[in-house]
């Protein structure tokens, strides 16, 4: 709706998105081997939100105090990620 479609589009948008988790839970269960690949999708598709939707939001906010939360916050997540490698 935020991007100027219908209350029915996103209605059914979600449902749709709904749906799709629900099968790519159900498609891991049943075909564990795909493991490999589909947390890989996930967390694509996760990056690919956080790039296209929350930094453009960064660059709207005025002053640079935003931009400095957002990187701490992907150092923060560096940090952690060197020193618990096995998580």
């Amino acid at each position: 709706m935020a991007s100027g479609r219908s209350r029915q589009t996103a209605f059914y948008s979600q449902w749709r998105w709904a749906a799709a988790t629900l099968l790519g839970v159900l498609v891991i269960e049943l075909v564990p081997s795909w493991l490999p690949y589909g947390l890989p999708i996930s967390a694509g598709v996760a990056l690919y939100v956080a790039a296209t939707d929350l930094v453009p939001e960064v660059n709207r906010e005025p002053g640079v105090r935003m931009a400095l939360v957002f990187f701490a916050g992907v150092a923060a997540f560096l940090l952690l990620r060197m020193l618990l490698p096995a998580l």
